[in-house]
């Protein structure tokens, strides 16, 4: 007979355990680490589940350190957290990271180095709307510039790092400063392709009643042939021709 020692999944003891709230996580996150230090752990359908669950939980009580280790378990063993849990990390990661803005590189770094675990590409869309909705305007954007200029995250990030995500929130939460800011960065080449980017552009300068940017967008964008498919573009516009029209006895109106 075989003396090899059988290792049990965490679905013949440890599970039960997981889902038991009179422990704490903190010893939860115990009976993992000391099961995937037994050799070989054989995690089945179950364990996933639990594992998943113990990671929400650790984040529901803002236990990031717990997190962050269970994480880095997770992705040694190429255990895949569910869908869930990652968008719940995912939003604790980005104020993880608003923590301390100086390491946003470092930080967006770690999670492309433990996507097993979590999402091939980093749902930086996800982390804008958490950052700006709870007041992390800088950090927000800051996350944005990192994405665009590092290359160790170039490829796991959408086009444009999400750009048009961004400015959505920022134009939600009346960021629109913050917007305008955008179009004089150094990327504002690449961003005038995105037509909600240029329209919300628009929108900042109406809104300070600078209706002579407004045309000057416009005519940016006509100049690089691309065309803003969108009625509030086309109305701000018009707006911006009215009032240049009074103000200066010259018509620059189009066919509306």
């Amino acid at each position: 007979m075989s003396t090899e020692k059988i290792i049990p999944s965490l679905g013949e003891g440890v599970i039960d355990s997981l889902h038991d709230k009179s422990i704490s996580s903190v010893k939860k996150l115990e009976m993992v680490q000391t099961y995937f230090a037994q050799v070989p752990p054989t995690p089945d359908q179950n364990d996933l589940y639990a594992l998943s669950i113990l990671l929400e939980e650790q984040l529901a009580s803002r236990d990031m350190p717990s997190a962050l280790v269970m994480v880095e378990l997770m992705n040694t063993h190429k255990i895949p957290a569910g869908k869930r849990t990652v968008d719940l990390f995912s939003r604790m990661y980005a104020r993880h990271l608003a923590d301390n803005p100086t390491k946003i590189s470092d930080g967006l770094a770690w999670y492309v180095d433990h996507r097993h675990a979590l999402v091939p590409t980093i749902p930086v869309a996800d982390m804008y709307v958490e950052l700006v909705s709870r007041g992390h305007v800088s950090v927000a954007v800051s996350l944005w510039e990192v994405c665009m200029e590092d290359p160790r995250l170039t490829c796991f990030v959408p086009h444009l790092a999400a750009v048009d995500i961004l400015v959505r929130e920022l134009t939600r939460y009346e960021q629109l400063e913050t917007v305008l800011a955008l179009a004089r960065s150094k990327y504002q080449d690449q961003l005038w392709d995105d037509a909600f980017f240029a329209t919300s552009v628009m929108e900042g300068f109406s809104d300070r009643r600078e209706h002579h940017e407004v045309l000057k967008v416009h005519e940016k964008l006509t100049a690089r042939n691309i065309v803003v498919d969108s009625r509030r573009y086309q109305v701000l516009v018009r707006k911006a021709q009215v009032y240049m029209e009074h103000r200066t006895g010259t018509s620059t109106l189009a066919p509306w």
